[in-house]
């Protein structure tokens, strides 16, 4: 599908490079304080992990927005190639990885001290490890855009318009 200009949905689109720096903040910051808590000694209070529960769920919402807008600013015609397709699919990564980090966590704590809470416990930090993989995955082919323009026609090259005209 392509998304003629000028439109409602491509101006959101074209938010994606300012909005996609929120969620990987937050999430990285949530993968921070969730190692700081595993390997401290004693237990921090719940404002600690109310703290916790906010930044991964606006983390996790916020990622969902920027892969969105990135979606939308790919399907404009404007990008093709191989470092769009992983960047694309390394975006839904990370949107899908920190929902599902977060239904995890919800279900470890539900189940508080049960054979299975420490398990879920595990899964959520792999989960989480995985989605900070993926952050950096995502931001390395998105960090190629700015510096193989298709023009130069290396073969990973994703951009076909400029902005300017």
């Amino acid at each position: 599908m392509i998304i003629e200009e000028p439109s409602l949905l491509m101006f959101m689109g074209r938010l994606h490079p300012l909005v996609l720096h929120f969620p990987v903040a937050l999430l990285m910051l949530a993968a921070l304080l969730e190692l700081i808590q595993k390997f401290r000694k004693t237990e921090y209070g719940t404002g600690y992990n109310q703290t916790l529960w906010l930044v991964l769920i606006f983390g996790s919402l916020s990622a969902v927005a920027a892969a969105s807008m990135g979606y939308i600013l790919a399907s404009s015609g404007d990008y093709a190639g191989e470092t769009v397709y992983w960047h694309k699919r390394f975006g839904m990564a990370v949107a899908g990885l920190s929902i599902l980090a977060v239904f995890i966590k919800y279900l470890a704590e539900a189940q508080a001290k049960t054979k299975a809470s420490k398990k879920l416990a595990n899964l959520y930090g792999l989960t989480l490890l995985m989605c900070v993989a993926a952050i950096f995955t995502a931001g390395h082919y998105g960090g190629e855009f700015g510096r193989t323009p298709m023009a130069q026609g290396s073969g990973r090259d994703h951009h076909i318009n400029s902005f300017s005209t």
